[in-house]
């Protein structure tokens, strides 16, 4: 789905199961200037692993009419694209329209 990372629009997946915010690449990790990567360790993939790195990337991240800043990140250069993951989707509600081919994310109503 299109994502816009400051100025810079890319694609991204939707990962419900992915424990993190976001995956970037490296490569548009640097396109987007975000600054300094602290080691992470290891990132889990359903038939590998990856060395990550961890940043803050101030953004906004656009996602629809979703925005979030400040996020935390991570960061490889051996994952091929955005994922975006179940820490940025948290307090959203994820509609999927398989016959149209649209996807939704709407805010959750706040918890009494």
């Amino acid at each position: 789905m299109p994502v816009r990372i400051g100025d810079t629009l890319t694609e991204g997946n939707l990962d419900t199961g992915a424990n993190v915010s976001f995956v970037l690449p490296g490569t548009l990790f640097d396109r987007i200037g975000g600054g300094a990567v602290q080691s992470a360790g290891e990132g889990k993939l359903t038939n590998t692993v990856v060395s990550t790195g961890k940043a803050m990337v101030k953004g906004p991240f656009r996602i629809g009419a979703v925005s979030l800043s400040d996020v935390e990140v991570r960061v490889s250069d051996r994952y091929p694209e955005l994922l975006v993951g179940a820490h940025a989707l948290q307090h959203f509600t994820l509609l999927i329209d398989q016959r149209f081919r649209r996807i939704a994310l709407c805010p959750c109503p706040p918890r009494s």
